[in-house]
């Protein structure tokens, strides 16, 4: 607060004595809010309305007796409106959640919101039992392809990058050939 200089301070003294007595003081329960209130000792409590605490009283917003405006929505820029964009259009061609977080570099969580503010449903991608029996049929096909009986289950699993167990497996199960390791080619 400004200091009040001496000059300042005589001629409020000089108004407060030429005004009459009745229109220097400020009735009891009268504020410059819109809407009065009273000190109860403990919170505010609006005159004929509910009761507000005291920090509460602080949000009222003076002179027009209604709550404070929203803040305006922030301004968005044009690349964030035109990534959102091919997000919603890749969530429409059916790309699963983990793709369209890999071909746009957003996170799921950011991905998910966008298609919540659209109304849209993302797929999700496969789940690890879904990529294991995946990964696994693939073998098993690269396993049937190889075993002609040329190879040992050794070569076998050297050439495919996989234990020689992993093969053995797989031989058995599908009923493959394969050569013994002490037999020529």
């Amino acid at each position: 607060m400004d200091i009040i200089t001496a000059e300042e301070r005589a001629l409020i003294d000089q108004a407060l004595i030429e005004m009459p007595e009745e229109r220097r003081r400020v009735p009891t329960g009268v504020s410059a809010l819109a809407v009065d209130y009273e000190w109860t000792g403990t919170g505010l409590a609006q005159v004929g309305g509910a009761n507000l605490s005291w920090r509460a009283a602080g949000s009222i917003c003076l002179g027009s007796g209604s709550r404070p405006a929203a803040a305006p929505a922030p301004r968005r820029d044009l690349e964030a409106l035109r990534l959102e964009a091919a997000v919603v259009e890749s969530i429409r061609e059916g790309v699963t959640l983990p793709e369209i977080c890999e071909r746009h570099g957003l996170g799921k969580v950011r991905v998910r919101r966008i298609a919540r503010e659209h109304g849209l449903k993302v797929m999700r991608g496969r789940t690890r039992s879904e990529l294991k029996d995946a990964k696994s049929a693939e073998l098993d096909a690269r396993v049937e392809a190889l075993a002609d009986g040329t190879m040992t289950v050794g070569e076998l699993a050297k050439r495919l990058g996989v234990s020689q167990t992993s093969i053995r497996r797989r031989v058995k199960r599908m009923r493959l050939t394969v050569r013994s390791c002490g037999k020529a080619a």
